[in-house]
């Protein structure tokens, strides 16, 4: 296919559909022959997922690569799919400069070689997008799709096995691929040390932690090579474990191993209301690796709905061999209205730990 696209015809139909839907397919069916006479040998994946993308930039529809619901959900996938490639498509003009023109000049250039290079187009644009290449974009999109569902109204990461510390063999991720284990219900006081071996067939991995409560929060870190993560499990929900884009003729040996009283062990607490204020205090046995102390405050209704109303940031040492006491005036709390706290360190890797929980109604 040569020359300059004239007078193309598409057909769409319009039978009880909405006119914005109409004029999508319209222009993303011409997007798909513009790019088709500009790069013939391309993969359909990649030129169905590039006019899908390039329709809703022309037509001022598109969306945050992290909108739920997203292909990056699958416990297992590729970008060798039209939704993943609009998605990854997506997420590379929003981290490059000059998208358009960045994106025209790659799509030309693989037009002029012959047969099909879609992973070379894909892999030279995300070295330019990112530090880390296409590996650490895919894992990127992986931890915020998956964040954004746990931040749905009900959402739910869909868990893939039961939790058990121990060894374990998780299948490596195709080219371009991923591969993904979540956990569920795994709340405990203790921490999780993440090991993956020195060499193994992937480009890059995340830890995703969900926590328990309201609003879905969550917090990702980094999965290397030859080396451990430690994650605290206390006051978690789920928590995802990712790798991305290998060679997946062999496995990726993970090990889990409990590690007790991580980050912290708590010897005591209490919450109260008196004069105007409600104070909070609690002791520790022992803690290590911590940043400070997050004090959240949510406002309880009737119906024991929890809503967010407040966080404070108490200062402590990275480690205390022999424990220490804390003393929190919260001097905001109204009379009459109930309050649920939780107290939760935060570690210097991100993560939260919840060290305790307690219900106080101003009087």
């Amino acid at each position: 296919m040569s020359g300059r696209l004239a007078r193309p015809v598409v057909a769409v139909d319009v039978t009880d559909r909405a006119p914005a839907a109409v004029a999508f397919d319209a222009v993303r069916q011409v997007a798909v022959l513009v790019l088709r006479q500009a790069a013939p040998d391309e993969a359909g994946w990649l030129v169905e997922g590039t006019a899908d993308w390039l329709a809703r930039r022309l037509l001022g529809l598109v969306p945050d690569p992290a909108v739920f619901p997203s292909p990056f959900l699958a416990a297992k996938g590729t970008l060798a799919s039209p939704g993943a490639a609009a998605v990854i498509v997506a997420e590379l003009a929003r981290r490059l400069p000059s998208p358009d023109d960045a994106l025209r000049a790659a799509w030309i250039e693989a037009g002029a070689a012959r047969g099909d290079d879609s992973e070379s187009f894909l892999r030279g644009l995300a070295a330019r997008a990112a530090p880390g290449g296409l590996p650490e974009l895919m894992a990127d999109l992986l931890v915020k799709a998956l964040g954004a569902a746990a931040a749905s109204p009900g959402g739910e990461v869909p868990s893939t096995v039961a939790f058990a510390p121990g060894d374990f063999e998780l299948p490596a991720p195709p080219p371009l691929g991923w591969q993904r284990l979540s956990f569920d219900g795994i709340d405990e006081r203790a921490g999780l040390e993440i090991a993956l071996p020195e060499s193994g067939p992937f480009g890059a991995g995340r830890a995703l932690v969900v926590y328990r409560g309201p609003g879905g929060e969550h917090d990702a870190v980094p999965l290397r090579r030859g080396g451990s993560q430690l994650v605290p499990l206390s006051g978690t929900r789920g928590l995802s474990l990712v790798v991305v884009d290998g060679d997946a003729r062999s496995g990726v040996f993970v090990r889990l191993r409990r590690v007790p009283d991580y980050p912290l062990k708590l010897a005591s607490s209490s919450a109260s209301f008196a004069d105007g204020a409600v104070e909070l205090t609690w002791r520790t046995v022992a803690h290590r690796d911590l940043l400070a102390w997050v004090v959240t405050r949510f406002v309880e209704d009737e119906d024991g709905e929890l809503r967010l109303d407040g966080r404070e940031l108490v200062p402590t040492t990275d480690a205390q061999p022999g424990g220490f006491g804390y003393r929190l005036l919260d001097r905001d709390a109204r009379p009459g209205t109930s309050y649920r706290y939780r107290v939760a360190g935060l570690t210097r890797d991100g993560f939260l730990s919840e060290a305790f929980e307690a219900a106080v109604t101003g009087r």
